[in-house]
């Protein structure tokens, strides 16, 4: 049979054709997703609104990791059946009579969902007590640490217990007495609207310049997609007061007082009747959104104010930076991958005049992991401040850290000219131990019976010092159960 040569090429044509317009469609959609043809007001604003959202989900975070090196608090998991007790001891050769031992119990069992918590306390060999929670099928007792105070039952509805179940005893108290406290899910792509429609009401597409910058992405300098606006007075209210509403959109009962500083700066400009300028700039990497930097001009006085967010994988970056004059913060925190199970991690804050700076080498293979890391905290407070007095402006200290299967040590040392002190801590873990996740039998006539009424739990357990942001951080969520479990002990003075 004879080859058809012209049914040949036409075949060949159609395939060229089907491959092109492949080619041509995939190269439009990488110029719609690169961002070339956007409106540049609007990606401005998908910029904004994109390092907010990212902000908002690690807002609650900040402050946990030197928490966790300096007190050793550890948070617990529900992967498989189990029982873990990490037992720490804070010493120190120049305060001796202060040595304070934690022990702290931890159980699950993945059949039914219960679960436990217990801590027992001690002062220079004095026991203060031990206090526990348990999460019992819909029940939640509560055993305080002082022996002569009551016990407490509360009964959880089944949709709270239901959603629960899968979560350990710390992250579950503190769901649970959130859980009225908590606002609904942001609905992201309405703030988007509603940014555009209020913060960027007074300007144009023609107000926005798009360009390209270097930004310091995971200790690299990347090449970005910038977007950058310049607005004075009141579309310049309009813009930080906007740029305010989101980033701490999801605080929970921010107080009058608790002002972020942009509205400080908004006040200042609104009582002083001044001029202020703003220049904000978006910066957007492979068509992520990754920083904010406004440089903010009020009465011939400036400031700049940097937020930053990125994540990619097991590695990320986020800082919060304000430069202005008398009133400086930052924080910043990175995880830099740099090998296989190899990270370095960085953070660094600034506490209202108190410097902290911890640096961890982390190798993690399989279930072992080694933690090498360096502590540096100073203070500018005045050395008669109650902290600086005893420690001095200025310590220097190391962590250490080695487990295998939930098993091991932890060990930080400080020193200063004044103290030293150090913090160890064995950690076990193991299968679980019945007798540590069965609550004791509730007496009604001798407890305090709160039914299903949340409110009366909170009023019994006395949570009036209950962390204002949402929980979704395990180190946080401990530190609020490890002051109720203490606080009445008479122990939280010597922390």
């Amino acid at each position: 049979m004879k080859e058809n040569k012209n049914g040949g090429i036409t075949v060949k044509i159609i395939i060229f054709i089907i491959l092109l317009a492949a080619l041509l469609t995939g190269g439009v959609v990488f110029i719609i997703n690169s961002g070339i043809f956007k409106n540049p007001r609007k990606a401005f604003a998908e910029n904004v609104v994109g390092v907010s959202k990212n902000i908002n989900k690690e807002i609650s975070n900040i402050g946990s990791i030197p928490m966790d090196a300096l007190v050793h608090f550890g948070i617990d998991d529900t992967d498989k059946s189990h029982t873990c007790t990490r037992t720490t001891r804070f010493s120190s050769d120049t305060m001796p009579a202060y040595d304070l031992v934690l022990e702290q119990t931890y159980s699950y069992n993945a059949d039914n969902g219960d679960a436990a918590y217990d801590i027992t306390a001690s002062v220079s060999g004095n026991p203060l007590g031990t206090g526990s929670m348990y999460f019992s099928g819909d029940q939640f007792i509560f055993v305080p640490m002082d022996p002569g105070s009551p016990m407490i039952r509360y009964q959880m509805d089944s949709s709270a217990q239901e959603s629960l179940k899968n979560v350990g005893a710390i992250e579950r108290y503190a769901k649970m007495i959130m859980e009225s406290d908590k606002r609904e899910e942001t609905d992201w792509d309405q703030e988007l609207n509603n940014f555009i429609e209020t913060a960027l009401s007074g300007l144009t597409e023609k107000d926005f310049i798009k360009s390209k910058a270097g930004y310091i992405i995971l200790g690299e300098e990347k090449e970005c997609n910038t977007v950058s606006v310049t607005v004075s007075d009141d579309n310049a209210v309009n813009l930080i007061s906007g740029l305010s509403d989101l980033i701490y959109k999801e605080i929970i009962d921010l107080d009058e007082n608790d002002t972020s500083k942009f509205n400080r700066l908004i006040d200042s400009y609104t009582q002083n009747d001044g001029d202020m300028e703003i220049t904000m700039t978006t910066y957007s990497y492979k068509g992520t959104p990754v920083a904010i930097i406004a440089d903010v001009t009020l009465d011939q006085e400036t400031c700049k104010y940097e937020i930053n967010y990125y994540k990619k994988g097991s590695e990320k970056q986020m800082i919060i930076d304000c430069d202005s004059t008398g009133d400086d913060s930052y924080y910043e925190e990175s995880v830099i991958c740099t090998g296989s199970g190899e990270y370095s991690m960085t953070n660094k804050c600034d506490f209202d005049g108190f410097f902290v700076t911890i640096l961890q080498e982390v190798n993690q293979s399989g279930s072992s992991k080694e933690i090498n890391g360096t502590f540096e905290i100073s203070s500018n407070k005045p050395s008669s401040d109650d902290i600086t007095s005893i420690t001095g402006n200025f310590m220097t200290g190391t962590i250490k850290e080695t487990s295998v299967l939930g098993n091991g040590t932890k060990t930080t040392t400080l020193k200063s000219d004044k103290v030293s002190v150090d913090i160890t801590s064995s950690m076990t873990r193991g299968p679980l131990e019945t007798n540590k996740i069965t609550p004791p039998v509730f007496l009604p006539e001798s407890g305090i019976d709160c039914g299903t009424n949340l409110e009366d739990l909170k009023a019994a357990l006395d949570t009036g010092d209950t962390l204002k942001v949402n929980m979704d951080n395990s180190v946080y969520s401990l530190a609020q159960v490890f002051i109720l479990m203490i606080k009445k002990a008479g122990i939280l003075d010597l922390l």
